[in-house]
């Protein structure tokens, strides 16, 4: 039977293993990496993505239509809007900028600004792989969601390239140092929340090298841009459709109970005392006709 001074090491372990990860964690400032991920969008790498993204939501996004259209990502410059009929386009930007324009607005992803039901399609463009809080992110769009809305999502693919890439890099370096979750982790998430999943598939089959020269002696991954069912793609679209039904406003009823008769002058007895005023029928054998009496009581 092992004592308590033998299991004391082990626990005094175990402790410092979970202290230890959850410093790790705690080290990493995902609004000063969403920033850089920003500006790494802007590398030639970062532009064939957000190239290949735009074309994907454009894709997803025709027919759908609305009035309300949200827009939650890392940058107002790389901003992804769907080719959807909407009448007014919302962006949520996680920095303040002088020339922010009209229609956009500063705020955090996991508490959007917004009432329920208020939006007919809302992107997340890797909201979720910088924050902290990456269920949260997806409960605060699906409550800003109407019933029958649309839902995007866009995240990294662990399971590709991308994702060995995260798991050998040494410098935790945008976009490395992204959360990369799990595409069926997040469906169930998505399905937890009342959300039907319309589509799910992976894109985006170049190597993660940094200059697009070396994207060229890779033709067989050229060749794969295309085919959109592997699940090896940098990058996966879900698009989901919220199954709540919006609720209908009751209008007010007026019960007759509530309601008090106000005195006529016809209903006032010589007294002045309200006369309650029955009405009385007779029917005439003769006439075959229906006579009403009035009586005060």
């Amino acid at each position: 039977m092992r004592s308590e001074a033998s299991c004391t090491p082990v626990n005094n372990k175990v402790s410092e293993m979970a202290q230890t990860g959850r410093g790790r964690a705690a080290r990493i400032d995902y609004p000063a990496q969403l920033a850089q991920f920003d500006g790494w969008l802007d590398s030639p790498l970062g532009k064939a993505l957000l190239a290949d993204q735009a074309t994907q939501v454009s894709r997803l996004t025709q027919g759908l239509s609305g009035v309300h259209q949200l827009w939650v990502g890392p940058g107002l410059r790389h901003r992804l809007t769907g080719d959807g009929d909407f009448a007014h386009c919302f962006s949520a930007l996680p920095r303040w900028h002088p020339d922010i324009p009209a229609g956009a607005l500063v705020c955090d992803a996991d508490e959007l600004p917004f009432s329920n039901g208020s939006m007919d399609l809302v992107i997340l463009q890797h909201a979720h792989d910088f924050s902290g809080w990456p269920h949260q992110v997806i409960r605060e769009a699906c409550r800003v969601l109407r019933g029958k809305g649309h839902l995007l999502l866009i995240g990294f693919n662990p399971l590709s390239l991308w994702g060995m890439r995260k798991l050998f890099s040494r410098q935790p370096s945008a976009p490395w140092s992204g959360r990369f979750l799990f595409r069926n982790r997040l469906e169930d998430w998505l399905n937890l929340l009342d959300l039907e999943t319309l589509s799910s598939d992976s894109h985006f089959y170049q190597p993660p090298f940094r200059h697009s020269v070396k994207l060229k002696s890779w033709p067989l991954l050229r060749r794969l841009q295309g085919e959109r069912f592997l699940p090896f793609g940098a990058y996966y679209c879900i698009l989901a459709s919220k199954q709540t039904v919006a609720r209908v406003a009751k209008r007010p009823r007026w019960a007759g109970a509530k309601v008090i008769p106000l005195a006529s002058p016809r209903s006032l007895g010589p007294t002045g005392v309200p006369q309650r005023e029955v009405v009385k029928r007779f029917y005439d054998p003769q006439s075959s006709h229906l006579y009403r009496r009035r009586l005060q009581r």
